[in-house]
């Protein structure tokens, strides 16, 4: 067949696609186009590149006519006279050529102009021979993460396009910024995996949970109703959940840092072990929530309401719980030092063997609170409501009772307590045994 047969050259990259003269019936469908670096010493002389056509159908009868007419179709496309179809498999027709010829057809691709060749769709070009190298990090790289886990890894900005990562151990490490289109993390282990500013796209293969945390640190969430969800042992720091229903929700083990919970509902809610240090939680409603060894340090519980919540162990210092319905929470052990309770309700709450070391309980509502074996040493209870609460063996170093409502409050065996201020609390009702 001769030259005057093929396409003219000005019919390539045509905006419909269709050329004048197409190869028959043949058709081809590319996936993509790769090319290896057989020696990088020798990059600049011809034939030392391979271009692959990857298929998504069977090459079926590709006799020497058909192979000639894309040969030389691709060659007066390049400008590379020497450009060979070397082989025809199954799935791949394989080019040879100059590196330089490589790169015209790459950029002929990402200017739109190459996106068929004789009826062949091509959807994409990259080169292999330039990114093996990388390509073999990246390899090495998942790898790596099947065997070992990734605990603590950092793949910011990683390029983890159409990566399979089903089922991988990604616990702990930083996905901020990484490119996951196409990939695949379907029952891959995500806990505490930072996934703020990570690229997906509608291939990308996240489990429920975790497209949920995706859509939490990077979106503005639309669901208004997450009753019940799991979301524990997520990465959410600074995430903006203000006024949503999370009702029963499970937080267990998660990091909360700087979280907005603002005006949310989260009755019933499980924080035990989660890290809340620095979260905003005004005017939410926590009553009955389980937060057992949560981190509640410097957070903002202002006018919240805890009733009947699980505070056990927890570390609320420095925190701001002013105005705040406290009544029959359970306290015990917890950390309160320097925390502001100022105005708020701890009405029949359990504060035994509480650290309340310098906090601001002003105006507080202590009516029945049992702050047995606690340590009050420079609290402030100033104006405070201490009738009938329980106040034996706690620790009253400098502690300030001015003004405070201490008519039959039980005190006895205080450390720290002076002898005139035992009788000006007589005084005002106080009762003292032991």
């Amino acid at each position: 067949m001769t030259d005057s047969k093929l396409p003219e050259q000005n019919d390539f990259g045509t905006n419909s696609g269709n050329y004048s003269k197409p190869i028959n019936s043949f058709y081809l469908q590319a996936d993509s186009v790769n090319t290896f670096n057989n020696d990088e010493n020798t990059v600049n002389n011809v034939a030392n590149e391979k271009l692959v056509f990857v298929l998504t159908g069977s090459v079926h009868e590709i006799n020497p006519v058909r192979q000639r007419i894309i040969e030389t179709h691709l060659r007066k496309v390049s400008g590379d006279r020497q450009l060979a179809v070397s082989s025809i498999e199954e799935g791949s027709i394989i080019l040879t050529g100059s590196l330089a010829c490589l790169e015209k057809l790459q950029g002929l691709f990402v200017e739109g102009r190459l996106l068929e060749v004789l009826g062949i769709p091509v959807k994409d070009v990259f080169f292999l021979g330039k990114e093996t190298k990388e390509t073999q990090e990246e390899s090495d790289l998942v790898r790596d993460i099947f065997e070992n886990g990734a605990f603590g890894k950092d793949l910011t900005n990683a390029n983890l396009k159409g990566i399979n990562l089903a089922g991988a151990d990604l616990n702990g490490c930083d996905l901020s910024g990484a490119n996951l289109e196409k990939a695949d993390l379907s029952n891959a282990n995500l806990f505490y995996v930072n996934l703020s500013g990570t690229i997906i796209d509608s291939q990308t293969k996240l489990d429920d949970k975790w497209l949920l945390v995706w859509q939490i640190v990077n979106q503005q969430l639309k669901q208004q109703n997450l009753v019940g969800v799991d979301l524990s042992c997520t990465y959410l720091i600074n995430a903006e959940l203000s006024r949503i229903h999370l009702c029963d929700a499970n937080f267990s083990d998660a990091n909360l840092e700087g979280i907005n919970f603002a005006h949310a509902n989260l009755e019933g809610a499980n924080f035990t072990n989660a890290n809340l240090e620095g979260a905003n939680l005004e005017n939410a409603k926590l009553n009955n929530a389980n937060l057992t060894n949560a981190d509640l340090s410097y957070t903002n519980f202002r006018k919240a309401n805890l009733r009947c919540a699980n505070l056990i162990n927890t570390d609320l210092s420095n925190a701001d719980v002013s105005r705040a319905n406290l009544s029959d929470a359970i306290l015990n052990n917890a950390n309160l030092i320097r925390s502001n309770f100022s105005d708020a309700n701890l009405r029949g709450s359990n504060l035994i063997k509480a650290y309340l070391s310098g906090a601001n309980l002003i105006r507080a509502d202590l009516k029945r609170a049992n702050l047995k074996n606690a340590h009050l040493d420079a609290v402030y209870l100033i104006s405070a409501d201490l009738r009938r609460a329980n106040l034996s063996n706690a620790f009253l170093d400098a502690a300030n009772f001015k003004g405070a409502n201490v008519e039959n409050t039980r005190f006895a065996n205080n450390p720290g307590i002076s002898q005139q201020m035992k009788d000006d609390l007589m005084r005002r009702g106080a009762v003292f045994s032991g």
